[in-house]
């Protein structure tokens, strides 16, 4: 195992217990740093692709996960937080990082759905929940035909 993956895996679940015992600033300069250190070990090569990664999905959870993919989801965590700072921006490009490490992270895009309808532009939203829909129907067509009726009968309603 990679020293530096290792660490990087350790950072953030230290950043995670930070956010879940509720010290959402020292979470925030935790996932900060992660971001950071990772960014400055590797660069513009910091980017995640199923079809580069691990030939399955269970590769990724019973290992410790690739770089970029525990970077693209402190990315969306670090988002999570500003959010509920009411940084919306701020949120904003967090989410969008995220993504612009693991074009497939279905939170980063829900929370980009989100955002983006609850500030009016539901065309938007309803694009970054069709884009997480589209990621979950790889994984399992029937829970993606419900999550896209769901989210049709909550946009409608």
């Amino acid at each position: 195992m990679d020293a530096a993956r290792m660490n990087c895996y350790r950072a953030f679940a230290q950043a995670q217990q930070l956010e879940n015992g509720g010290d959402n600033d020292a979470a925030l300069a935790a996932y900060t740093e992660l971001v950071r250190a990772a960014r400055a070990a590797h660069g513009s090569a910091l980017t995640y692709d199923e079809k580069s990664g691990p030939s399955s999905n269970a590769e990724i959870i019973d290992a410790v996960p690739p770089t970029a993919l525990v970077v693209s989801v402190a990315l969306n965590s670090l988002g999570g937080l500003l959010l509920d700072a009411r940084k919306l921006s701020e949120a904003s490009v967090a989410f969008e990082d995220s993504l612009s490490v693991w074009s497939a992270n279905g939170m980063a895009l829900i929370n980009l759905g989100d955002l983006e309808r609850e500030h009016g532009d539901f065309e938007t939203g309803l694009a970054h929940y069709q884009k997480a829909c589209a990621r979950v129907l790889t994984l399992s067509p029937s829970l993606s035909l419900s999550l896209s009726l769901s989210l049709s009968l909550s946009l409608t309603l």
